[in-house]
């Protein structure tokens, strides 16, 4: 596997276990049980400064390659960077709601669930189009010339909750990781 796309695998690795803990607090939510707002606004804090500054223009910068190649992708990969996008949107709107509610503002619990469920789903359905189409097609169609000039303009950025260094502000975030696998 390159290694560009090893580590865009290994992002989605981590971007699902943050997906599920999302979803155990929605499902929460949806119980009217107790929810920690907090870690929601911590993962979409995690969704907003990392895969959307880092690891999404990764992906579009080899996608905009692969269309180059193959433009039997461009409707797929038109796509899948709308959803980049829409994805980028979506977590900044559920974070600012989630925020507002920590200051007692009110909004429909109904609406809330709705909101992270499709952002849920969504994110799924579009990690696997990249992990079961696109990233087997990149390395497939794209040659040792494009991989070089990609490895030459992509943005390396250590990850702020699974790299090297974790930063600070996502240490309970961390902490509720490390306490789902243990659970599991």
């Amino acid at each position: 596997m390159n290694s560009t796309i090893e580590e865009l695998h290994k992002d989605h690795k981590n971007i699902a276990k943050l997906l599920n803990l999302l979803k155990i607090q929605t499902e929460h939510l949806q119980a009217g049980d107790h929810v920690d707002s907090l870690q929601i606004t911590n993962i979409m804090d995690y969704f907003i400064n990392y895969p959307d500054i880092y690891h999404h223009p990764n992906e579009e910068l080899i996608f905009d390659y692969l269309k180059q190649r193959n433009i039997n992708t461009a409707d797929l990969i038109d796509e899948i960077n709308s959803d980049h996008q829409t994805m980028a949107s979506a977590a900044i709107e559920i974070q600012d709601e989630v925020r507002q509610i920590m200051c007692d503002a009110v909004f429909s619990r109904e609406n809330l669930v709705d909101k992270l469920n499709h952002y849920i789903s969504a994110y799924f359905l579009h990690i696997d189009i990249e992990e079961d189409e696109l990233f087997p097609l990149a390395e497939k169609i794209l040659d040792d010339d494009d991989w070089q000039f990609i490895h030459a303009e992509i943005k390396r950025e250590d990850d702020p909750l699974f790299g090297e260094k974790l930063n600070n502000e996502y240490e309970e975030l961390y902490k509720s990781i490390l306490n789902s696998v243990d659970e599991t």
